[in-house]
């Protein structure tokens, strides 16, 4: 039974669902190193590239999660397409989304569409279509994100789908180091607070680590870094849960 509750319950608060290993240590922040698995968070953030991955959500065997993202960019204008796949015996979940973003020096916006279809074995079989938007300032060594992820309102079986509220704050230091605060809102729980930190050790060996309040999370990872291949691997740890490691690849484009 706990098993089918936190599955159910996958896109809630204490459960969201990350798609990569570099947001599984990072908890969600999504501007302290390139991924281009980010623009799910934020569809106005955009990094050209490949990327993939894959994990068993809170260590369940029978849990594995696959993710993938895709992302181009010509002149001013990207074009996001990611996708993620939970299998189980008895809930799948897929998940297609395309995002458009247009990019300025100082400001870049982004609006997405997500397709979810759910299927629990003798219970139903759902297909619900969300709409995100998001916004980006940039001016020197500063970004700040603003995204809303179900701006849509879409309901599912006559209730809402969670509407998510999320603002990330990065400051560069230096080529070697960036610091990111955040802060998540969803209707009907309290602000979740988010610090993380990225730190280059080597040219080809990087760390990330961060830190969640309410829920509390701790996330850490390494990405090795022989450019333009990524290989990324974290572990978020979870209140209740066990903690869920995750390994992605990437190619920057």
């Amino acid at each position: 039974m706990l098993l089918l509750s936190c599955i159910t319950k996958g896109y809630s608060v204490d459960l969201t669902l990350n798609t990569s290993a570099l947001l599984n240590g990072s908890s969600g922040l999504i501007l302290l190193t390139e991924t281009t698995s980010g623009t799910g968070f934020n569809p106005a953030y955009l990094k050209p590239g490949l990327e993939t991955g894959v994990t068993h959500l809170f260590g369940f065997q029978d849990l594995p999660l696959y993710t993938f993202h895709a992302a181009i960019q010509k002149q001013h204008w990207g074009l996001y397409l990611g996708g993620s796949h939970l299998a189980h015996s008895l809930y799948r979940e897929t998940t297609i989304s395309i995002s458009v973003s247009y990019h300025q020096k100082m400001i870049s916006i982004g609006s997405s569409y997500r397709l979810m279809h759910n299927t629990v074995r003798g219970y139903h079989n759902s297909l619900s279509g969300l709409i995100d938007a998001g916004i980006i300032f940039s001016y020197d060594s500063l970004k700040s994100g603003f995204a809303i992820r179900n701006l849509s309102r879409t309901r599912f079986e006559g209730q809402l789908l969670p509407v998510l509220i999320i603002w990330e704050t990065n400051y560069i230091f230096s080529e070697q180091s960036s610091l990111s605060f955040g802060i998540e809102k969803e209707r009907d729980y309290d602000f979740s607070l988010k610090i993380g930190g990225f730190y280059r050790l080597h040219p080809y060996i990087a760390l990330i680590s961060s830190y969640q309040y309410d829920p509390d999370r701790v996330g850490a990872g390494m990405i090795l870094l022989p450019e333009p291949l990524r290989i990324t691997y974290s572990i978020q740890t979870h209140e209740v849960l066990n903690p869920t490691h995750f390994l992605s690849v990437s190619y920057g484009l």
